[in-house]
């Protein structure tokens, strides 16, 4: 996927998000977080898209910054839906204004820093639009390209640093589309070689991108759940 795509995402998803969250309104129960009501998601995802505005535009090289340390802070009720706006709106305005070569802080070694924010920021917001519609009772669904590709980001950006997995195999088995085979290790999730894993999970390409990222979703579990269940170990992190 291409830069100006990614950003488009995070445009549209941003809007859905937002008329979700209007549906289901701010005392709302968020399903993918347990510990969440609407207001809390919004707060997060406003915050998030002036954090990641701000490298972006400064080109912020310190992980460690004045919009880093707002996030999760943000005003009243009345207020938060207007709010997330502009702070989307900032974030696509930052993205479209980027030079090819900008140079700022990710989290990963990546060959463009704008095209790792653009696509960092289209899945952050991606399933956050899930998490709202889940609140509004609404069934998200993603198209199969972007979910494919969001499937990949997670195994890459998050799950590949993340430490003390009980070792177990797993195999992703999107319907139509070719399968991938993960090792959890102690030292991270790796993409392998091979067809063989305790267990594999089948369903859409929607389905197993919120699946991997802990929300509900359809997937069909074959072989040992508690292989699976080690997944539930990873908690994203920034640094």
């Amino acid at each position: 996927m291409d830069i100006d795509t990614y950003i488009a995402n995070v445009d549209a998803d941003g809007e859905t998000l937002l008329a979700a969250a209007a549906t289901a309104g701010m005392d709302a129960a968020v399903p993918g977080c347990p510990d969440w009501q609407v207001r809390d998601l919004l707060t997060h995802i406003g915050g998030v898209h002036r954090w990641a505005a701000d490298f972006v535009a400064n080109a912020r090289h310190g992980f460690e910054t004045e919009a880093a340390g707002a996030v999760g802070t943000g005003p009243g009720d009345d207020e938060l839906i207007d709010w997330c706006q502009a702070g989307r709106c900032e974030l696509v305005k930052a993205l479209r204004e980027a030079p090819d070569e900008l140079d700022c802080w990710t989290m990963v070694p990546a060959p463009s820093a704008l095209g790792f924010w653009a696509r960092r920021q289209a899945h952050e917001t991606a399933i956050h639009r899930a998490d709202a519609q889940a609140a509004a009772c609404e069934t998200p669904v993603f198209d199969p390209a972007f979910a494919l590709d969001g499937i990949a980001e997670i195994l890459a950006v998050f799950a590949s640093r993340r430490k003390g997995f009980e070792p177990g195999t797993l195999l992703l088995a999107p319907v139509g589309e070719l399968a991938t085979h993960v090792t959890l290790t102690e030292t991270g999730a790796q993409v392998t070689d091979g067809n063989d894993a305790e267990v594999t999970l089948t369903g859409t390409p929607s389905d197993l991108y919120l699946w991997l990222w802990q929300r509900p979703s359809s997937v069909t579990v074959s072989g040992e759940e508690s292989a699976a269940a080690r997944w539930s170990k990873l908690r994203v992190r920034w640094v």
